[in-house]
């Protein structure tokens, strides 16, 4: 929603956390475009994002999932524990 939210942590834990709000996909299961991507993008192996992320010494893990929520639309995640 363009909107920047800065917090003060609890713990001392460097993460960075992308949330989006995306069409329902509960009625795409068969293909399951949201999964798919993020399979894409939360790939570990060679040549992924977090391999380059690593690479630059800037993160330590990386997820990326989607949550569908009460069927009326779905959220997409990544989090990045950074170095």
């Amino acid at each position: 929603m363009g909107e920047l939210f800065k917090v003060v942590p609890i713990k001392n834990k460097d993460q960075l956390e992308f949330f989006w709000v995306i069409d329902n996909q509960l009625p795409l299961y068969k293909n399951s475009p949201a999964k798919i991507i993020s399979h894409l993008i939360g790939h570990e192996g060679e040549n992924s994002l977090l391999a380059l992320l690593k690479e630059e010494g800037l993160a330590l893990e990386l997820t990326s999932y989607p949550w569908n929520m009460m069927n009326l639309f779905t959220g997409f995640y990544v989090d990045i524990t950074l170095t």
